[in-house]
């Protein structure tokens, strides 16, 4: 199973909320790969289980993300996204986060990137949480409205 670290922050309809206490049935904030576009989702599923092994951290002045080795994320070192696991950025030199876009409720999504040194593991032991939501799209979290692939 891939997951999120339990102190992790989803954008929800009705603020910020630990993705630990995210509740099927509440709404969260999510993007269409296709159209690019923000949307409001339905939460269908929260599972919580053990992991002990190294994250995966993305961590620079704009945002601290930290996933399980096996998380896919979005990339886009050109113009074309693609799906990866957090572990082969490893050294990639440079993650994007998808497109410039926002929507009429002022949730917005840029592009930033971690340089190779700004991704690298740390050791783990402890509960890991993992949303679907309707239409199982990527889910937006973080202070900064960071996208991460939720598959």
């Amino acid at each position: 199973m891939s997951g999120y670290h339990k102190d992790t922050k989803i954008i929800t309809c009705s603020g910020l909320k630990y993705i630990k206490n995210v509740n099927v049935g509440q709404y969260v904030w999510s993007i269409n790969l296709e159209t690019k576009n923000i949307q409001r989702k339905k939460v269908l599923a929260v599972i919580e289980k053990h992991y002990s092994d190294n994250l995966v951290v993305f961590d620079n002045v704009f945002s601290r993300i930290r996933v399980t080795k096996n998380h896919n994320m979005i990339s886009s070192k050109t113009c074309e996204n693609i799906e990866i696991e957090a572990e082969n950025l490893m050294g990639a030199g440079f993650y994007h986060t998808i497109t410039n876009n926002s929507n009429k409720y002022g949730i917005r999504s840029f592009n930033r990137g971690f340089r190779e040194d700004e991704i690298y593991e740390q050791p783990y032991d402890d509960m890991v949480y993992y949303v679907t939501v309707k239409d199982n799209q990527p889910i937006l979290i973080g202070e900064t409205n960071y996208l991460i692939w939720a598959m």
